[in-house]
């Protein structure tokens, strides 16, 4: 897996790929990124967005994982 910190890395893997997740929340919109990290790892970041302000918005990373074989198919077949 990996800590927080090392999700936040993902964020600025261009080749990132963003999933909405409607099925572990009824309450807010929750994400799945799928990244490299800065270790070289491709991970799972679970993530909501919450409005700050109407010029400010915050990723709240609520988990991250290593990516599942089929999460890391996903990734490799955009290519």
């Amino acid at each position: 897996g990996g800590g927080f910190d090392v999700g936040e890395t993902v964020f600025t893997d261009p080749t990132a790929l963003s999933i909405f997740d409607p099925d572990h929340s009824a309450t807010e919109e929750r994400w799945i990124n799928m990244g490299i990290s800065e270790k070289g790892r491709l991970l799972a970041v679970m993530h909501t967005f919450r409005k700050e302000s109407e010029d400010a918005i915050t990723i709240r990373i609520i988990s991250t994982r290593k990516a599942s074989k089929r999460e890391s198919q996903t990734y490799g077949e955009r290519s």
